[in-house]
């Protein structure tokens, strides 16, 4: 049921049935959930963004969980 489609998110469906799938220990369900990584498709493109020299990382609150290039831009500023 997993192994075709490994860009979809689990459902709230799935949710009760999540404990019983797992529970199985198949190697097609570890091999699934461990590749299986859900990424909106604002998150798969690649964004540049222009980086002060001075900073190793930067770490900020987010309202979304989807970042966009302004906002990012827009933190750094600030």
């Amino acid at each position: 049921m997993l192994i075709d489609f490994p860009d979809q998110c689990l459902s709230k469906m799935m949710l009760k049935s999540l404990a019983l799938i797992l529970s199985h220990e198949s190697e097609k369900v570890i091999n699934y959930f461990e590749a299986a990584i859900f990424q909106p498709p604002q998150m798969q493109m690649e964004q540049f963004i222009p980086w002060n020299d001075d900073l190793d990382e930067f770490v900020f609150p987010s309202h979304t969980s989807v970042i966009s290039r302004d906002l990012l831009v827009g933190e750094l500023k600030s």
